[in-house]
């Protein structure tokens, strides 16, 4: 739940004439990455870009290649000269095409095409509506006491950054720290709401612990760097009504 100043990151990229690339699959809409300076953004569009589990697929998108200076042009990047000559501002589309998608089939196949662009279609409207729940589910768990992990919240280190730069909000996700792992795990069996799984961007509220699942192999220094405790669970909030999600994780809780 940190966010990134994207423009500072983009700025030290820069200076060293290296490409950034920013993930931004839980945030689209949210922001825009290569307004902010990145210059390739990537996501799996089987989050919330499709919006409902029923297809694998990703996407890339480029920036175009300056006219004049530009780094893609330096020897770091020598591979993609041939085709800035060919193809000059679009050269990274058909780079990706050749490398991606010609040699190791990196293409989605028609029916998961299919899912992605009937997601697509509602998006906005999803995106809002979830950036909106997951403010006011946050807000009001942490009035009641649970230990709330987002930054919406007034005491969070990155609240100013999320007020300044992520005014339409920064995805689907909040934690809950139950503080041990028999608590969240009891958390986690009494909800009657939240679906449990490792995806996120669901059209469902999703909720996983993260010790025992993802971060499982870590060790103990990796694992506290990462702020990943034994009673963290990460949510994923979907278009339920809040307060139906409100009262069930209340419940949960007790």
């Amino acid at each position: 739940m940190k966010l990134p100043d994207i423009k500072a990151i983009a700025k030290i990229a820069n200076d060293a004439g290296v490409v950034l690339i920013v993930d931004n699959t839980i945030t689209p809409l949210s922001i825009s990455p290569l307004k902010l300076g990145a210059d390739i953004a990537v996501y799996s569009t089987t989050k919330v870009i499709t919006g409902n589990s029923s297809a694998l697929g990703g996407c890339a998108v480029f920036r175009a290649i300056n006219d004049g200076e530009d780094k893609f042009k330096s020897q770091r990047y020598a591979d993609i000269h041939k085709f800035i000559k060919g193809a000059g501002a679009m050269a990274l589309i058909p780079n990706a095409k050749k490398r991606a998608m010609r040699d190791f089939g990196m293409s989605a196949n028609a029916n998961a095409s299919y899912q992605t662009m009937l997601g697509l279609e509602t998006l906005p409207l999803r995106m809002d509506r979830i950036v909106s729940s997951v403010e006011t589910i946050a807000v009001e768990l942490n009035k009641k006491g649970l230990k709330i992990n987002h930054p919406c919240l007034s005491f969070h280190p990155h609240h100013e950054r999320y007020k300044r730069d992520f005014k339409n909000g920064c995805g689907t996700l909040l934690t809950i720290d139950m503080e041990t792992k028999e608590k969240a795990f009891n958390f986690l069996n009494k909800t009657k709401l939240a679906t449990l799984t490792a995806n996120i961007g669901d059209s469902r509220t999703l909720a996983l612990h993260m010790a025992s699942t993802i971060y499982r192999d870590f060790d103990d220094e990796t694992k506290g760097f990462l702020g990943i405790t034994d009673g963290l669970i990460r949510i994923s909030i979907g278009l339920e009504n809040p307060q139906d999600i409100i009262n069930d994780f209340l419940e949960a809780a007790k």
